[in-house]
């Protein structure tokens, strides 16, 4: 966890009642009104901790507290400096994905260098296939898109 040297020292009297209170917190995320009354009793060293676990679970990425962490961000900078544009260029090529031919019942090997065998279509075969499936290209970007998101920006 990433702490200040004064949440170490606040969090550093936590009791086991206070641990089992953060635990308890954490596995059921009251809201409002629910919150308040558990909380209304916790030491200052059991809400310390609360608050070094949320800071750290906002820096996860992916999680819907680095969500609220980066629209925050994202509001800051919009007001300090205005709107910015921001461009990714996604162009997948479903002629060169091997995805594509095995959902259109053309599977082919590749290599253990990454290449494709021998058994791949040519490329005025590939070409036809391409055309003459374009539901397929459109699920293959879809996929493309979400694996894109998943892997480069941590999206769900």
């Amino acid at each position: 966890m990433q702490m200040s040297p004064s949440l170490v020292s606040k969090v550093g009297s936590c009791t086991s009642e206070d641990l089992v209170l953060v635990c308890r917190v954490l596995q059921t995320q009251p809201k409002g009104a629910a919150m308040t009354a558990l909380m209304a009793n916790a030491s200052e060293s059991c809400k310390a901790l609360l608050q070094a676990f949320r800071l750290t679970s906002c820096r996860v990425p992916g999680s819907p507290a680095s969500f609220a962490s980066l629209r925050s961000c994202a509001a800051a900078a919009w007001n300090t400096y205005g709107m910015y544009t921001c461009f990714i260029t996604l162009n997948p090529s479903p002629l060169n994905a091997s995805i594509v031919f095995e959902m259109a019942g053309h599977k082919y090997t590749i290599g253990t260098d990454g290449c494709p065998g021998a058994d791949r279509p040519n490329k005025d075969t590939r070409w036809q296939i391409i055309t003459s499936n374009p539901t397929l290209c459109a699920v293959y970007f879809h996929l493309y898109v979400e694996e894109f998101c998943r892997v480069y920006l941590g999206w769900p």
